[in-house]
């Protein structure tokens, strides 16, 4: 399995998404990962599309993020772009995700909810 095929795998399993059609090639069914479960279900479903390189940098351009945010919306998801670096002189990848900081920022409000309502019930971690 190649390097990126690895990667895409790697991101649908850790964050529980489904793979995507020729790996997000068709317009129909964009990205690498995708959450298919309905809206009642979660208010944060993901349209995550993963990049791969083998160099110690990977450039992001606002036109790519605006299309992709923008397909995401369209399709009632948040769009995340994972990214793993994993120079050659590297053992191991660095993987990071770029997301919006109004989802960022979502997202940790409802952390810190949860950490409010664990904490009030006494309920340990």
């Amino acid at each position: 399995m190649k390097g990126w095929q690895e990667h895409e795998s790697y991101i649908q399993r850790m964050l529980g998404l489904d793979s995507t059609i020729a790996s997000g090639a068709k317009f129909h069914d964009p990205g690498d990962a995708v959450d298919h479960r309905h809206p009642s279900e979660s208010d944060f479903r993901i349209l995550a599309d993963a990049k791969y390189t083998e160099k110690a940098s990977y450039s992001v351009n606002l036109k790519f993020l605006r299309q992709m945010t923008d397909k995401a919306v369209e399709l009632g998801k948040r769009f995340i772009l994972p990214i793993r670096l994993w120079p050659n002189t590297e053992q191991l990848p660095h993987d990071y995700v770029v997301v919006s900081l109004d989802d960022f920022a979502e997202l940790l409000e409802k952390s810190r909810a949860w950490d409010d309502l664990v904490g009030k019930q006494g309920i340990s971690t």
